[in-house]
This record gives structure tokens, C-alpha cells and sequence, in this order.
């Protein structure tokens, strides 16, 4: 998590909070695009969909969803 916290501390630069960090991650997680286990992330399904085309509207469906 430390981890985690720091990379997204030193890449955007308007939201430092670890509370509102963590917030991010758990709609990240709760919309399948991040996966947790045992302390260590890794792209959920929607992810790893999101990886293939790298478009927007692939991004907006499941951001939206």
C-alpha cells in the first residue's frame, strides 16, 4: 500500500490524501480494473480489457458502469 500511495503521490499532483488515494483505488477495484491480493495490485478483468484497444470509449463504458 505504501508503495502504491507513493507512485500515485509523485503522479498526480492534485491528490496527496492517503484517504483520498485509497478511495480512488477501491473504485478502481469496485469498477474490476484493479485487482488486490495479499497487498499486491495487478489489472482486473476490465483492466486488462482497457489494455488491449486503449481507447476511450472502451475506458468511458467502464468507468461508467
Amino acid at each position: 500500500m505504501d508503495e502504491l500511495v507513493g507512485w500515485h503521490r509523485g503522479s498526480f499532483a492534485h491528490v496527496s490524501s492517503r484517504d483520498s488515494i485509497m478511495r480512488r483505488v477501491e473504485y478502481l477495484e469496485d469498477v474490476g480494473f484493479l485487482t488486490g491480493e495479499n497487498g499486491v495490485w495487478t489489472l482486473g478483468p476490465e483492466g486488462e480489457r482497457y489494455l488491449t484497444d486503449r481507447s476511450t470509449e472502451t475506458l468511458l463504458e467502464i468507468m461508467c458502469r
